[in-house]
């Protein structure tokens, strides 16, 4: 009773506008049957002959004969917690980024025929696509629900030669003689990468063994690919703006809620309200860290109790149509920051403004990330936080994140592309300056009233093609003042019952 009492209050009291809103029925392909198409078919059809291209490109700055290529890209697999339980399922982004299809179970192939020219830089290409799918089963869609099947995956791929899944072995088979393959998941790749698909792994495995082909023969597509992903599109733009939107009015909802004596984990359940209230979900684990819990960075536990007198540090991304957006507030659990973290959040303030203003295509991230350290060593020595001697040092520890990474279909995105890559018209990153005051600076030499907090200010931003940083985010307010009037205009139920529930 007590619950449905607090979920009232808080329906009855919630604003009533979003800045964007999702169908709230997805297709199983993102330009599929009657639904508004968030790609068009031919933006797929545009990736995949780029795809080809590209690989042409680097093969002929190697090579200088004809040579056959086959690259291979499963979708995930659905992954299982318990018999019969599945986790929710996330596509591969390789997958998803050639396809828009959402199924698990999946296949996408791309065969390219690499011939020698004059003009090393434009060789002749000649590329054919395939997608193999499950053909339909009345009985698994007794359980689970319509599949595409293979007519209307045609349909809603644009890809023409799609196959039942079945014989994808043979079609390995058929392709193997002499020719390059580019699979992923037979290459070193990040332990904290998504688990390969099985099947494909199998198959990929059984040709190599019948083929007498070394580990090293089989070629790694990621840097081509996240070369291409890299570089947005217009509509891949306002795909992520509309994400940061949806993040936005979350986060501006979950400040208004905050109150004293409530746990971290009910935070979490209003930005989950809020996301699926507005037709999307929670493109990541969201951080959300009170007090000194906030020194750890992937903070995910989320269960502990908001005091009055902390700061709440809250991590967060949506994902809308595929791509996800990344944003961090902090900000008083009570609506007032003290003097102290008014202080250390003005510091954020100052130095993402002038890592904006500094962006440009002729920097890196890299080259921000010096920027960003400058500046917090900066004010933390005019602010008499830290002693000038060893600062340099002592800013690296309170600050041991990047300034950004890439942002698109994953939170981390692209993750081949260095750091040093220059911000090139259509690449979009956060930028997310942080300072987290854990106690055992003091022996360092650390002010003593200002330990205790971690606070993050993290923004979207787009560099534009006139070369400008265009922030993807200005809905959400950054100044401190700003934020508390959000927080004290905020929620109106009852504190007692509030608390009840969520402690």
């Amino acid at each position: 009773m007590i619950r449905c009492h607090l979920i009232g209050n808080y329906l009855r009291n919630r604003p009533l506008f979003c800045v964007s809103r999702l169908p709230y029925f997805r297709p199983k392909c993102i330009v599929s049957r009657g639904f508004a198409s968030l790609v068009p078919v031919e933006e797929f059809s545009r990736r995949r002959l780029a795809l080809a291209t590209e690989l042409g490109r680097y093969v002929s700055r190697t090579s200088n004969t004809s040579s056959k290529h086959l690259l291979i890209f499963p979708a995930s697999e659905v992954q299982y917690m318990a018999y019969h339980v599945p986790y929710p399922f996330h596509q591969d982004s390789n997958f998803l980024y050639f396809t828009g299809f959402l199924e698990a179970n999946a296949v996408f192939a791309l065969t390219v025929l690499v011939e020698p020219s004059q003009n090393r830089l434009e060789p002749q290409i000649l590329h054919q696509e395939h997608l193999f799918v499950e053909v339909r089963s009345p009985h698994a869609e007794l359980w689970d629900g319509p599949t595409l099947g293979i007519d209307n995956s045609i349909h809603c791929t644009g890809i023409r030669s799609v196959h039942d899944l079945q014989d994808f072995s043979q079609f390995l088979d058929a392709n193997h003689s002499d020719t390059v393959i580019w699979y992923s998941h037979l290459v070193q790749r990040p332990t904290e990468s998504q688990t390969p698909n099985k099947f494909v792994l199998s198959e990929v495995l059984k040709l190599q063994r019948r083929t007498q082909k070394s580990a090293r023969e089989i070629k790694n597509p990621e840097p081509i690919v996240d070369n291409l992903r890299l570089i947005k599109s217009p509509t891949e733009v306002n795909l992520l703006r509309k994400a940061a939107a949806v993040t936005s009015d979350c986060i501006m909802a979950t400040m208004r809620f905050s109150r004293p004596g409530m746990s971290e984990l009910g935070l979490l359940g209003v930005l989950e309200c809020e996301a699926r209230l507005h037709g999307s979900s929670l493109g990541y684990p969201p951080v959300i860290a009170g007090g000194s819990r906030a020194h750890i960075i992937h903070y995910l536990k989320n269960d502990q109790i908001l005091n009055s007198g902390d700061l709440v540090l809250v991590d967060c991304g949506c994902r809308y149509g595929g791509y996800t957006a990344d944003i961090t507030r902090t900000w008083p659990v009570n609506g007032h920051f003290s003097p102290v973290q008014r202080v250390l959040h003005g510091i954020l303030e100052e130095t993402q403004n002038t890592c904006a203003k500094a962006a440009s295509p002729d920097l890196s991230l890299q080259d921000v990330h010096q920027i960003m350290l400058t500046e917090l060593e900066r004010h933390l020595i005019s602010e008499h936080i830290i002693p000038s001697k060893d600062s340099k040092m002592l800013v690296q520890k309170i600050c041991p994140h990047s300034v950004g990474h890439f942002l698109g279909l994953d939170v981390h995105d692209t993750p081949t592309v260095p750091s040093t890559r220059l911000l090139s018209p259509g690449v979009v990153f956060p930028l997310e300056p942080g300072l987290y005051m854990r106690p055992e600076l003091k022996a360092l030499g650390v002010s003593a009233e200002f330990l205790g907090h971690g606070l993050r200010l993290e923004d979207d931003f787009v560099m534009s093609a006139a070369g400008v940083p265009v922030r993807l985010t200005n809905e959400l307010p950054t100044e401190s003042r700003q934020l508390e009037k959000i927080i004290q205009h905020g929620f109106k139920g009852d504190l007692k019952t509030h608390s009840a529930v969520m402690t």
